[in-house]
């Protein structure tokens, strides 16, 4: 059964198209796009809004670095440089860390959200909260985030990682193998396996949005599957060796291997209940699944 969020998601921002959809000929498209769809980087960006007023505030009138903030709840924040003997010392603050470069040794387990100012690495096996970083951040294998990790620059992954309710960053975003998320969001988004090729040849050229149930199309490495248009299914969709230029939207499951949505010009959505995503997967923009039923296989 669809969960609860899914049914949110499509009501307050896919059911407007979805009838536009119905009604289209051929030749028009779903246009769902991030323009008509909540913030994907809303956690992080409100979180930061939240500390920075709070910080410059308490920092002007007392210069202190340990201040209390109204977020949800009040929350105690801790603010400054680290090191790896200090870092643990405030178990129940949030942590906003101005290293230039910071890393948080393996198996560290933090219960508050963390704000780097500038790059962060976060080692094997860790457990945290929430992340938001302004540079880049690079995470290792088997990394636990319980709410979600937001960086600005660009965002790493390595494998066997829980991602949280998001995952997000205005650059690029990479992903090793068995990962688990509910919603991304990148520019691109990037699978492990991915090689940039440039394509002279198509196995076959779709010059129009695809609506049937299931979808099936599979190409060739070397000779694609071209599709100009948006994907929609009621049933599953499955690709393989394929490039779409819009919108790939199931109301089940999507699975998509050496497959490219969307593109640098245009930033686009891959929704559906349970998504998966084998190697040389590059998409531009938003992907959302059920909570915790998408998979980087």
């Amino acid at each position: 059964m669809i969960e609860v969020v899914f049914f949110l998601v499509f009501f307050l921002f896919i059911f407007p198209f979805a009838i536009s959809y119905v009604l289209a000929s051929g030749k028009e498209r779903l246009n769902i796009d991030l323009n008509y769809t909540r913030n994907p980087r809303y956690f992080s960006v409100s979180f930061r809004e939240k500390l920075f007023k709070a910080i410059i505030k308490d920092s002007l009138l007392k210069g202190d670095s340990r201040i209390e903030v109204q977020m949800s709840k009040k929350e105690l924040v801790k603010y400054g440089k680290f090191n790896d003997l200090t870092f643990n010392l405030y178990p129940n603050h949030i942590y906003v860390i101005t290293n230039r470069a910071f890393r948080i040794k393996k198996g560290t387990a933090v219960k508050k959200e963390i704000y780097a100012l500038y790059d962060l690495v976060i080692e094997d096996d860790c457990f945290i909260r929430a992340v938001a970083c302004d540079g880049v951040c690079k995470i290792g294998n088997d990394v636990i985030i319980v709410r979600w990790i937001d960086a600005i620059k660009s965002l790493y992954i390595g494998s066997g990682c829980s991602l949280g309710i998001a995952c997000s960053t205005e650059g690029i975003l990479k992903l090793g193998k068995n990962n688990i998320f509910t919603r991304l969001y990148g520019h691109p988004i990037i699978t492990y396996g991915f090689n940039e090729k440039e394509y002279k040849e198509f196995s076959t050229i779709i010059e129009k949005t695809i609506r049937e149930n299931p979808v099936q199309l599979e190409g060739f490495e070397d000779k694609p599957v071209y599709v100009k248009g948006d994907i929609f299914s009621d049933d599953d969709i499955r690709l393989k060796n394929v490039i779409v230029e819009g919108t790939v939207f199931s109301f089940k499951n999507i699975y998509l291997e050496n497959v490219i949505v969307g593109s640098p010009e245009r930033r686009v959505s891959v929704i559906g209940e349970r998504i998966t995503f084998g190697r040389g997967v590059k998409i531009y923009g938003y992907i959302q699944a059920n909570t915790k039923c998408g998979k980087v296989s």
